[in-house]
């Protein structure tokens, strides 16, 4: 059984199969599961995986399936660059907690760290030397998977009790300096607001958009869509509602593929008549 060695992750597979005693009793549950793996073709498991490593699982045990799926995904995330001969590494491991992973072995979040670029098998290119095409490219695939991903996108995150040791990032992500989408998100409200229904009660102020209310003022934070209230910034949960009918489906939007700047105008609607809100969750928090 041989997988693509052109990344950390084929090349860990290759080491572990091709270190299989042929008689151990635990090489068949790991053959088993690594011919999966060759046919996997998806981003989410197929009914098949899930039996497999169900079954993988129950032979091998929970504690010494993930400990060695720790060692394979070591540097998963890698982009090859066949046009400038070069590799993609996005550096990424799993958080070890308690209650860390889901029921079917894989874990519920992970940590990110460097971003590099290689040639060949492990010579890692100056970033002065990185082709400016490649790196726009890939840098931009690392944002959108970090903006999309966060924790600091989930509201109930820190609600629901989060992660100790991540409270001041999900802190930070909320309501902290604005990322690169973020700048262009608030060039895009700078145009728009003063156009629509809210512009006569809401501005841009440095990182947020703020909304004066009938009962309070808001501020809605431009990168993530978190809400703060004045005067003394108490956190405000606001869940979009994601099962609601998209109204703007066949109308061309200038931010289209943005998901956050609609849910900030949404919000910002919602919250410039705070006197007509019903929801009792949201009236708790409004005080």
């Amino acid at each position: 059984m041989h997988f693509d060695g052109g990344d950390a992750f084929g090349q860990n597979l290759n080491a572990f199969s091709a270190g299989l005693s042929p008689t151990a009793a635990a090489t068949q549950p790991w053959l088993h599961l690594l011919l999966a793996l060759t046919q996997a073709s998806g981003g989410r498991p197929t009914p098949k995986f899930t039996k497999v490593l169900a079954a993988a699982t129950a032979a091998l045990g929970p504690d010494t399936l993930r400990q060695q799926a720790s060692q394979w995904l070591a540097l998963l995330a890698s982009l090859p660059l066949p046009a400038h001969g070069l590799r993609a590494e996005f550096w990424v491991s799993e958080v070890n907690t308690d209650g860390a992973w889901n029921d079917t072995g894989i874990y519920n979040y992970v940590s990110t760290d460097q971003v590099r670029f290689v040639r060949g098998l492990d010579e890692v290119l100056p970033l002065p030397e990185v082709p400016p095409l490649a790196f726009s490219e890939v840098m931009r695939d690392v944002d959108l998977f970090v903006g999309v991903a966060s924790v600091g996108n989930d509201p109930l995150w820190r609600d629901n009790g989060g992660l100790a040791q991540y409270r001041n990032y999900w802190e930070s992500y909320s309501f902290g300096e604005l990322g690169e989408v973020a700048k262009s998100r608030k060039a895009v409200l700078e145009r728009l607001v003063p156009r629509l229904k809210i512009g006569k009660v809401s501005e841009i102020r440095a990182r947020f958009l703020v909304v004066e209310g009938k009962r309070r003022t808001y501020k809605i934070h431009l990168g993530s869509g978190n809400i703060l209230m004045e005067p003394n910034d108490q956190y405000l949960c606001i869940v979009p509602d994601r099962s609601a009918k998209n109204l703007t489906a066949n109308v061309f939007l200038p931010f289209e593929g943005d998901a956050v700047l609609p849910i900030i105008l949404s919000k910002a609607l919602l919250l410039m008549d705070d006197d007509k809100i019903t929801d009792e969750t949201i009236l708790r928090q409004i005080g």
